[in-house]
């Protein structure tokens, strides 16, 4: 049996190339064979910025979790009160980096934020308003000039493992542009799950080793032991999206964790709220099922946060890790019931904020913490900027070098938070003001 590498238009797909059915081995050993070749191009083209040279350009990792929550790094839900529930993130990233502690999205559902995050924008530009419908998934989104294209053009090589955007099983095997190694989810899962791997369609099953976020890391660990400098990967797991089904070994290992319940878990009193969260009614069956749910995501992280420790140990055996910017974030919250809502997709806080950690010694040489507001729709601004890459024109997020490496003489003291609902727009406008009275900040939200 033979599979088409399909490259898609917005016509439809166009057969590049027929090549067979590798083994899993052959896909797993496939960069080992390849020949890459890199033209740097020594004179600037009119109108772009000239790159930066290689040898000062640092290699980026780029770590996105689906729907982990800002406050699940730190102790705050250890299961003992004293170990970090992900305690390799905390030792080797917040602990050598930068945590930036107000950090949101502008749209907390999957496929907005995804796509807010690769083309530097708001979804009311990008037109992604939803996971899927006639405004919503991967075939809305425009992917011809993206953060993977700015970095593929001044010469970095690329990759992508794990969830790419909503809806992507309908254009399989499509590569999206600027992408050298392509291992994306064809619908993703834990267990029972394909992988499109540079075009081709490779099945997994349900064996403890076929875990879909050991078996990206140990394709991650490979690249970044192989490819070409400067690279660029984007290590999107699964973790810990519904179910939130852990690793075989991780398992009740949260099984102790003692329930969350801060103030504003099921609200009683409801009628300072809106309509729709009154309509809510908070059952026990809710407060049940949400308190295992919670235990199983925290279990999910664990896998991730030995990823994050092979990460950092990969570039360190390969001697790049001091060249390399390692940023960690997620690509929405979770409300694990407050205000009485269980999931993402609102414009409480629980919804929009997101872990967002950089490691990287030449701009951030020890420890700290920064309170400013930074959106998912910097990231692409920021990476480019490091790799001396030109953005699309119609970029609307900022680089975070400036909070980085301290120059930064003025900061945003607001945001935009959006969302759809279905088919319907409801422009949901969210500002968020820092004062420091006393020394301790705050944020006002209006919502409209």
């Amino acid at each position: 049996m033979t599979f088409p590498r399909c490259m898609r238009t917005r016509a439809g797909c166009r057969v590049t190339s027929v090549r067979p059915e590798p083994t899993r081995e052959v896909v797993m050993g496939a960069f080992r064979g390849r020949t890459v070749i890199a033209l740097l191009m020594l004179l600037p083209v009119l109108g772009m910025v000239a790159p930066v040279a290689a040898a000062s350009r640092p290699n980026i990792v780029f770590i996105l979790t689906d729907d982990q929550r800002w406050d699940t790094i730190d102790k705050k839900h250890s299961v003992d009160g004293r170990t970090p529930v992900m305690a390799k993130v905390q030792s080797l990233l917040v602990n050598k980096g930068v945590l930036f502690q107000n950090h949101f999205v502008t749209t907390a559902l999957c496929c907005p934020s995804r796509s807010s995050i690769l083309a530097g924008k708001y979804a009311h530009t990008t037109g992604v308003h939803d996971n899927g419908g006639p405004d919503g998934g991967v075939q809305v989104f425009d992917d011809s000039s993206t953060l993977p294209v700015w970095l593929h053009d001044v010469g970095y090589h690329t990759g992508i493992f794990g969830k790419y955007l909503n809806g992507y099983a309908a254009i399989a095997p499509y590569i999206a542009p600027g992408w050298d190694e392509w291992h994306v989810f064809k619908a993703p899962g834990y267990f029972n799950y394909h992988l499109i791997e540079n075009g081709v369609d490779v099945a997994y099953g349900s064996a403890d080793t076929d875990y879909s976020t050991d078996v990206l890391r140990d394709k991650v660990l490979q690249f970044i032991t192989e490819a070409p400098q400067p690279f660029f990967v984007e290590f999107t797991p699964y973790n810990p999206h519904a179910p939130a089904t852990p690793a075989p070994r991780h398992v009740g290992s949260f099984a102790g964790v003692a329930p969350w319940r801060p103030p504003n878990y099921a609200e009683p009193d409801a009628s300072d709220k809106p309509a729709w969260v009154q309509s809510i009614t908070w059952t026990q069956q809710d407060q049940t099922s949400t308190d295992a749910f919670r235990q199983r995501q925290l279990e999910c992280l664990q896998s991730v946060d030995e990823a994050v420790d092979a990460v950092v140990q990969a570039l360190k055996a390969r001697g790049v890790l001091a060249n390399t910017i390692i940023m960690y974030s997620a690509d929405n919250g979770y409300s694990w019931g407050s205000h009485r809502w269980k999931p993402k997709q609102c414009e409480y806080e629980e919804c929009m904020r997101d872990p967002l950690i950089v490691r990287y010694a030449p701009l951030v040489p020890r420890a700290r913490k920064d309170s400013r507001i930074t959106l998912n729709i910097d990231f692409a601004q920021t990476f480019a900027e490091l790799a001396g890459a030109t953005p699309d024109p119609g970029v609307e997020g900022r680089s975070l070098v400036p909070l980085l490496d301290g120059s930064a003489t003025s900061w945003r003291t607001d945001m935009l938070n959006e969302h759809w609902n279905g088919t319907i727009p409801t422009f949901a406008q969210v500002r968020g003001l820092f004062t420091k009275p006393g020394g301790t900040p705050h944020i006002w939200k209006y919502v409209e």
